[in-house]
């Protein structure tokens, strides 16, 4: 072996011990300080590790419904989010903000955060924590932002301020007591405007994947029957997402009865996998065939949830109206229906 190999190889020697050196973090043994007898310090170099993170955000509004705020704030709790190294900073930002332009702040638990924007449906929220070390650890909460969704507003002039494109056809529609009412209960069984509707539309941004449904509850209050719902004939409650039913709502099976009027309790939910990118959402009462037999929608929430759309049916609650008119003014009684 030739000088020139054995001094590659005390080279290629002594960088492995000064990696191991450095890796494992080894004091040498250094002769003590002979006025002190002290060891010196020695400064190692800091390594650092991956963290880790586990667990989840968890996010809840004032106004609130599956992962759906009804206003522009969101309350943000990482108590069940465990990262190492712990946090002792952190950023949260709107999709519609500048992280570079907001300073770190404090780590705390919960968080309130409100923002600004012009788009409706899927939101995002992002949260940057930073250790003391300098990790970061990146999460974004998606949520969606339906304004006044809840109806909690003064009237149907406030809904329209909150970006609803509200549409009186010959039936007037209503905000009042945190529900919005397409139609009126002031028509009894007969002069009823027709052909005729009501409708409140808002403007929604679906995302590309994810399982999501949208839900909806409210009352159908009517005297008329809707024997079959695939066809337009007769008083209903409709909901349509780009120009598609999804679904028409009235009375199914119960007779015609001026004196009874018949409410349908609705806890409607819809898939909303077949559909992506910017939808309008329309809620829609209409009054068909004829000017008989009023019906009126009450509607208390519109909202998205996560995960598979349960299984739901509008429920018929039969009962004796004290608004029942009868129709003490036409001639020969309403119109039977075929």
């Amino acid at each position: 072996m030739t000088r020139i190999q054995l001094h590659k190889i005390r080279l290629v020697g002594l960088l492995l011990s000064a990696m191991l050196f450095l890796l494992a973090g080894v004091v040498l043994a250094q002769p003590s300080d002979p006025a002190t007898g002290e060891l010196p310090s020695v400064l190692l170099p800091v390594i650092l590790t991956p963290g880790t993170a586990g667990g989840e955000v968890r996010f809840s509004s004032p106004r609130f419904a599956g992962v759906t705020t009804f206003m522009p704030q969101l309350t943000l709790d990482f108590s069940s989010l465990q990262v190492d190294p712990p946090p002792v900073e952190m950023k949260v930002w709107h999709e519609d903000e500048d992280p570079a332009a907001l300073s770190w702040e404090p780590y705390t638990q919960v968080v309130d955060k409100s923002f600004a924007t012009t788009n409706y449906g899927v939101q995002h929220i992002y949260v940057a924590l930073r250790a003391a070390n300098g990790y970061q650890h990146t999460d974004a909460v998606e949520f969606f932002y339906i304004p006044a969704g809840d109806f909690a507003v003064a009237d149907k002039a406030a809904l329209a301020a909150e970006d609803w494109t509200l549409t009186e056809d010959g039936l007037p529609l209503y905000v009042e007591n945190e529900t919005l009412r397409l139609g009126s209960e002031n028509y009894g069984c007969e002069n009823v405007p027709y052909p005729a509707s009501s409708q409140a539309s808002m403007r929604l941004l679906l995302p590309e994947e994810g399982d999501y449904h949208l839900r909806v509850q409210g009352t159908i209050t009517t005297y008329d029957q809707l024997p079959d719902p695939a066809e337009a004939k007769y008083d209903a409650f409709e909901v349509y997402l780009a120009e598609e039913l999804l679904g028409r709502y009235g009375n199914p099976d119960e007779p015609l009865d001026c004196e009874i009027e018949r409410q349908v309790s609705l806890d409607l939910a819809h898939d909303l996998q077949p559909f992506a990118g910017e939808v309008v959402l329309s809620l829609q009462n209409h009054s068909r065939y004829d000017d008989f037999y009023n019906t009126y929608t009450d509607i208390n929430q519109v909202w998205i949830a996560a995960g598979d759309p349960p299984e739901t049916d509008p429920e018929v609650n039969v009962s004796q109206s004290a608004a029942g008119r009868g129709c003490a003014d036409c001639v020969g009684g309403p119109p039977a229906r075929e």
